[in-house]
């Protein structure tokens, strides 16, 4: 007496909505543009998806690579940089790229300061401290 229990079957969704995550602050520019669109007494209402999907085919790769370089790290554009020299002058070791790019930066950061640079000349780094004060805390080492 084993009876057999009917198989049921979930019902099949037929809607064409899904669930988008946005930040609330573009959910209520979303939600005014449609509001001002539907305060327009004339034809349809107009649903946040009509909005959405004229605004996709507007943008170019252009606003993609913008947006795609907006969360770029610094450590992101050494990357994109060693990758860009590497296509223009061949194929270098990072540590090399590290070293040409410290090398090309350093003598300009370093101008607007008035300690001298280890790569100066010795007679350079002698006036330098033959100013200083014999007391002077930025001549003691470490």
């Amino acid at each position: 007496m084993n009876e057999a229990k009917p198989i049921r079957t979930k019902k099949s969704s037929t809607t064409q909505t899904i669930p988008i995550r946005i930040q609330r602050s573009t959910a209520r520019k979303l939600k005014y543009l449609v509001q001002s669109c539907n305060r327009i007494s004339r034809g349809q209402k107009i649903k946040a998806d009509m909005i959405v999907a004229k605004a996709l085919s507007l943008i170019t790769n252009d606003h993609l690579t913008e947006i795609k370089e907006s969360t770029f790290t610094s450590k992101d554009w050494i990357e994109v940089e060693y990758d860009k020299f590497c296509r223009l002058s061949g194929k270098i070791s990072k540590d090399e790229f590290m070293k040409k790019l410290l090398q090309a930066g350093l003598p300009s950061l370093c101008e607007s300061h008035e300690t001298p640079h280890p790569e100066d000349s010795s007679q350079q780094i002698e006036e330098f401290h033959s100013s200083m004060k014999p007391g002077d805390p930025s001549l003691r080492s470490g």
